[in-house]
Order: structure tokens, then C-alpha cells, then sequence
């Protein structure tokens, strides 16, 4: 076993250097090197940090140091953030193989796949990130388009959510559930949410040309849909979710939520759940027929994506739903091949029923696939 279980929902990090946004720690900038804030952003500051404050009913608590930067500089700067240590990166790497294979065996990803080529074709989508080596906050762009701003009000969000929470949670990185996802769900979606109302009080010419320069060309390197869910997931869902704590319960809700946030994918999806204070029911982790190699949380989200690869949405989606728990456990059989066991609770006997026969009609389509039904419901695939 892995010294630090990887639970599938973060095959977020295979790609998280893809599309960085990067705002889930503090953004504080760097500002030791003697370069000075452009005028034209120093004076439009004042003005975003005044929006974010009413979106969000907060106050900044000390001021946020910002900087622009060019197309080259921002590549280059994204370069270095990539390059990392040698170390870290040779762990990375092995963390990464063991996801890709996982999501292999559980049929979400086909064919050959060059993750180089495509976090090179999605370089362009980087619009934003947080260097917290060197304590500074970059956003694409020497000008103060639309789209620059808008980025610069979702980045303002996180700090001022921050300031006032320290979203730089270490702990959370290390559990072997979802509640690294959850929490940066709960992130991305306060700032997303405060960036859409930004968003929508532009002038109509001003949000189509804030669309066009969000919308670059495409290179050619297609992102592989699991990538594409999982990535989009913290700031879709996360939005939604946000969206609901305030519109049912207000937003010093939203602000204990940050003290007591959400651990699984399910309470994201379903923010009336999370109100009513239900979580994940535990599991045990399930056994293995050799050394097992990794081990973790499926949660709903990916449960929900396994299920649409070979059913209908609507019937995935609903099978899903009843998701109460999970536990899953791999290892490598004498064949060399990637083994997967995850172990489902259901939330009711008709939610059993509904996923027992939605994984039975996955596993006709994946060959050395089986489901058995006990005291979870048990899905064992080995590819």
C-alpha cells in the first residue's frame, strides 16, 4: 500500500497543473524585487476589491498585493511552477501512473494518452495561479481586458475568503477520502459564484469580449472527458452548491461552512443533504487478492462518471445518487495487470436494487468485471 492512499477523485492532480488556477491558498504576492504595480491596476483594484466585499458580505482584512503579467513571463513562471523539486516530481509520477491505470481498469479512459501534449494544449486556458514558492499571484495579461478582470475578482474572492478563513489546509491534502475535493469545491465555487455576478454586470459588449479572450483556439489535444469532469467539477458544482447554502440558509451559513466544510462529492452535488449535516457512512476497506498498491474514495462523482461511460446519464445519474459510501483497494495481479475492488453503501434498499443493475449492465461491457451483492454492494474489475 501506498504510504499516502490515493483516492481516485484526486486523478484531479494528474491534470491539476493543467488548467492552475491555483486558487486555493492564500494569495499573497510577492513584491521584494522592487516592481511596481501598474498604474491602470492600481487604480482599478480599489473598485474589484469593493465587489468582491459586497458579493461576499466580507471585508479584506489587509490589503492584496496583485501583478500582471505578460503572455511569456506567464509562461515562463508556469514552467517553473511545473519543474518543481526532482523529488516531489518522481513521486508525482508514480502517484500518476497509479491513477491513470485506475481509471483504465474502471473504464473511463481508452487508447494512448500523452498527458505532456495535453497540459501543453491547455497551457492557454491558464489564466491565473498562485506560486506559493514565491508568494505571488500571476494573472495573464499586460492589460485590464474584461477577462483579466474577471479573473483578477475570482482570485480577490480566495483572498479574501483567506484572510478570513486560511484556506491553506494542509491536513485536509492528506486524507484518503474526498475531503480534499470537497473543500476545494467549496473554494471555487464561493469565487466563481462572486465572478459570474461580476461577469453579469458587465456591459454586453464587454462579456463577449471577456468570452473571446477566455476561449482561445484549440491546439488539437483533446482532454479526455473524465479529465474534463473532474476538472470543471470544483467550479460548476462548487458554484451550485455555494449558490444554494446562500440562497436557503444565507451567507454566515456559507462562512461556518468554511469552519465545518463538506468531505465527499455527494454533499457538493447535493447541497440539501449537506444542510441536513449528512455525511458519508464509514466503510471498510475491502480485501485484496495481493499486495495492495493504493487504495481510497471513489465518492459519487466518480462513481456517476464509471456509470455514464457505458449506460444511459439519466439511469447513471440515478444509480449514483444513492451512493452512502465507498471504499476501493488495487493491486497488481500476476498477469500485470491493474486490479480494482471498491465496496458501495447505499443509502436504501431501492437505491441497492438501482445499483446493482446499473453496475451489472457496466460490467456485461468490461470484460473481468463482476458484481456481487452483500453487505455493500461490490464491484471487482481487473484490466
Amino acid at each position: 500500500m501506498a504510504s499516502r492512499p490515493l483516492s481516485i477523485v484526486c486523478a484531479v492532480a494528474v491534470v491539476a497543473l493543467l488548467v492552475a488556477d491555483g486558487a486555493v491558498v492564500a494569495v499573497r504576492l510577492g513584491g521584494d524585487d522592487g516592481r511596481q504595480v501598474p498604474a491602470a491596476l492600481e487604480a482599478v483594484l480599489p473598485e474589484l476589491e469593493a465587489f468582491v466585499e459586497r458579493e461576499r458580505g466580507l471585508r479584506f482584512e489587509r490589503p492584496v498585493d496583485v501583478r500582471l503579467a505578460s503572455n511569456d513571463d506567464f509562461d515562463e513562471a508556469l514552467r517553473r511552477l511545473r519543474r518543481g523539486d526532482g523529488g516531489e516530481n518522481d513521486q508525482f509520477a508514480d502517484q500518476q501512473d497509479i491513477v491513470i491505470r485506475l481509471l483504465r481498469t474502471l473504464g473511463l479512459i481508452e487508447g494512448d494518452l500523452d498527458l505532456a501534449a495535453i497540459e501543453e494544449s491547455t497551457d492557454e486556458r491558464v489564466l491565473g495561479f498562485y506560486d506559493a514558492e514565491r508568494d505571488r499571484l500571476l494573472v495573464r495579461g499586460a492589460r485590464l481586458t474584461p477577462a483579466v478582470r474577471r479573473v483578477l475578482v475570482h482570485e480577490l474572492t480566495h483572498a479574501l475568503d483567506d484572510q478570513r478563513f486560511d484556506l491553506d489546509r494542509p491536513e485536509v491534502d492528506q486524507r484518503d477520502d474526498e475531503s480534499a475535493l470537497a473543500f476545494q469545491a467549496l473554494v471555487e465555487g464561493s469565487a466563481s459564484l462572486v465572478e459570474s455576478r461580476y461577469f453579469a454586470s458587465l456591459p454586453a459588449d464587454a462579456r463577449r469580449q471577456a468570452d473571446i479572450e477566455a476561449d482561445p483556439v484549440p491546439s488539437g489535444q483533446d482532454v479526455p472527458r473524465v479529465f474534463e469532469a473532474l476538472l470543471s467539477f470544483p467550479y460548476l458544482a462548487g458554484e451550485s452548491f455555494v449558490d444554494s447554502v446562500i440562497r436557503n440558509e444565507g451567507r454566515e451559513r456559507l462562512d461556518r461552512a468554511f469552519a465545518a466544510p463538506p468531505t465527499s462529492s455527494k454533499e457538493i452535488l447535493h447541497p440539501e443533504r449537506f444542510l441536513a449535516g449528512e455525511r458519508p457512512r464509514p466503510v471498510r476497506i475491502p480485501p485484496s487478492d495481493r499486495r495492495a498498491v493504493d487504495g481510497g474514495v471513489l465518492g459519487e462523482l466518480v462513481l456517476r462518471l464509471v456509470l455514464q461511460s457505458s449506460i444511459d446519464r439519466a439511469s447513471a445519474t440515478r444509480a449514483a445518487d444513492g451512493w452512502g459510501g465507498d471504499r476501493y483497494v488495487a493491486w497488481d495481479d500476476r498477469d500485470g495487470r491493474l486490479c480494482v475492488r471498491v465496496d458501495v453503501v447505499v443509502v436504501s434498499p431501492a437505491d441497492r436494487s438501482e445499483l446493482l443493475d446499473a453496475l451489472r449492465r457496466w460490467a456485461q461491457r468490461h470484460p473481468g468485471a463482476a458484481v456481487a451483492d452483500g453487505e455493500a454492494v461490490r464491484l471487482t474489475r481487473c484490466a
